[in-house]
């Protein structure tokens, strides 16, 4: 069958189509004024239009549910990711509280072998690395420093007669760590106190 003839059965139902038009604008100019003919074409315009704007209106409705919803998807994504990081992060929290408590004696660390000292900082020099790239960030509050309950929490207090160096850092008992904005796990600090207010 050529394309000529399977477009001739389509060909013959627009032609029956139009006749069957062309008759009722016909009968319709035959019963009808032109004043209320144009009326009528009037009144069906509006209707379509009104028809128009409401698929038009719901349209845009449904497409910026679309929108939203990948917008919504995406940050609940990115939400899931950073808590997955979160949980990580914190199961690697003792190794990396083990790797400082092995360093902290630092007489006692060097009379180890130094292959296999130099082994062992390589590792964790790779795991503080890995946990950078995932935007982890140590926080490990100096001497001095002022103490601040949002990234600080004070395990114990130590006695001064300074009242400058009154509620500042006395020690950093455990490091803390920051992912992004959140934090994992606050600093653990001894605080200096005057020897009044403690």
């Amino acid at each position: 069958m050529s394309r000529s003839d399977d477009q001739q059965p389509q060909q013959e139902n627009d032609d029956e189509l139009n006749e069957e038009i062309e008759e009722d604008i016909v009968i319709e100019r035959e019963d009808e004024q032109p004043k209320d003919t144009i009326k009528r074409l009037r009144d069906n315009l509006k209707e379509c239009t009104a028809k128009k704007q409401e698929y038009l209106d719901g349209w845009q409705r449904a497409k910026a549910d679309v929108i939203n919803s990948k917008k919504d998807f995406s940050k609940e994504r990115e939400r899931i990711k950073e808590r997955a990081i979160e949980g990580v992060v914190s199961d690697l929290l003792p190794v990396l509280d083990s790797f400082e408590m092995a360093f902290v004696d630092e007489a006692a660390w060097q009379e180890i072998d130094a292959q296999w000292r130099s082994g062992v900082e390589h590792i964790h020099a790779q795991l503080k690395s890995m946990l950078k790239g995932y935007g982890v960030e140590a926080i490990r509050p100096a001497v001095g420093e002022d103490f601040d309950p949002q990234l600080h929490t004070s395990v114990d207090t130590e006695v001064t007669t300074d009242e400058e160096e009154s509620d500042t850092i006395a020690d950093c008992e455990k490091t803390g760590y920051r992912l992004e904005d959140h934090i994992v796990r606050s600093a653990h600090v001894v605080v200096f106190k005057m020897k009044s207010d403690a």
